[in-house]
């Protein structure tokens, strides 16, 4: 096969420079044919990448690839209405979301009675408070966690919609 030397590069502003990228926590396969990111590790939300190949004939750059990180927001994870009506399609507001711990979530009544609370993963509730269906209506979740690689704070409030 064909001796082909790989360097991947990166560009923070807008593709105008590009400097060469090196193995670490952020990027593996810097000298490979195939670039990995870990997009945990990016602060930037917007990054350009080419890679050159240097081979015993000739050196080619590819074109620019553009990667756009959107942020994540912890209200994309919670759904805001479910139908526990027992046809077994969206019956439970349940959130399961890795990269999340500590979960722990209350959701209360409009006359801030408490109905449903759990702490953990896997947050599941069925529309019911103490075996009693509670009625179709908007009920108010107080939501906290913690982001396993970050290790940041999340504490969300919000709304569910709860059809029947």
């Amino acid at each position: 096969g064909l001796n082909v030397d790989y360097q991947w590069q990166v560009s923070k502003d807008g593709g105008n420079t590009f400097t060469d990228i090196a193995n670490d926590p952020v990027f593996t396969g810097a000298n490979s044919p195939v670039l990995s990111v870990n997009t945990y590790g990016i602060n930037d939300s917007l990054l350009y990448f080419r890679c050159v190949a240097n081979g015993c004939l000739t050196s080619k750059t590819t074109d620019v690839a553009q990667l756009s990180i959107g942020k994540a927001n912890a209200e994309d994870f919670l759904p805001n209405v479910f139908t526990p009506n027992g046809d077994k399609i969206n019956d439970t507001f349940i959130l399961k979301e890795e990269g999340l711990d500590l979960i722990e979530i209350s959701i209360y009544n409009r006359w801030g009675q408490l109905v449903y609370s759990h702490s953990g993963p896997d947050i599941a509730w069925d529309g019911n408070c103490n075996g009693n269906s509670m009625p179709a209506g908007i009920y108010f979740y107080l939501f906290k966690s913690v982001f396993t690689c970050t290790n940041k704070q999340v504490e969300i409030n919000g709304t569910i919609q709860l059809l029947r």
